[in-house]
Parts: structure tokens; C-alpha cells; sequence
């Protein structure tokens, strides 16, 4: 039979183990819920930034169109303005794909 020191000897170890056990999942926790929400912190980054650069992009397509209809109105070579049209007609497909709600 365990003696009863042998015993408090052994509850203690355990006590140990079990409280190293719970310190090690919390921080295995913590890390994986702050590495988590960096991740979803970069992912919102992103789409925000994506979201910026087509608004961008859409305007550019939007005016360069705008630009080239201009040019087109006021050239007198045919064959220019054919060109100048289909550039205007090629930025303002860009910028619909970009924004389909814009009305302009």
C-alpha cells in the first residue's frame, strides 16, 4: 500500500501537470484567436483596399471614355475617329465591369 506521503507526492504531480496543461492551452488559445483576427484584420484591409483601387479604376475607365468621345467629336480623319470611338466604347466596357450600377 502507498504510504501517505507517496500519495501527496503523486496528487501533487498531477496538480502540476494539469496546471501546465491549462497555462499551455490558454496561450495555444490566445495565439490562435489573435492570429485569427490579424488574418480577418488583413483580409477587411484588403477588400477595402480592393474596393478603392476599383472605384479608382472605374472613374479612370469612366473619364479616359469621356476623353476619347471628345476627340473623336472633334477629329475629322475618319478613320481616326473610328479609333477614338472605339477607345471611348472599350474604357466605358472597363468601367461597367468595374461598377454596373453607375447609370452614366
Amino acid at each position: 500500500m502507498i504510504n501517505k506521503q507517496a500519495k501527496i507526492i503523486i496528487l501533487s504531480g498531477i496538480g502540476a501537470l494539469s496546471i501546465l496543461t491549462c497555462v499551455f492551452l490558454a496561450r495555444n488559445i490566445s495565439f490562435n484567436i489573435q492570429s485569427s483576427l490579424k488574418i480577418e484584420n488583413n483580409a477587411l484591409n484588403n477588400r477595402t483596399q480592393n474596393v478603392l483601387l476599383n472605384d479608382n479604376n472605374f472613374e479612370n475607365n469612366k473619364n479616359k471614355g469621356f476623353e476619347y468621345k471628345q476627340k473623336a467629336l472633334e477629329e475629322s480623319n475618319q478613320l481616326q475617329r473610328i479609333y477614338y470611338w472605339n477607345e471611348a466604347i472599350n474604357s466605358w466596357k472597363n468601367a461597367i465591369v468595374l461598377n454596373q450600377n453607375d447609370t452614366v
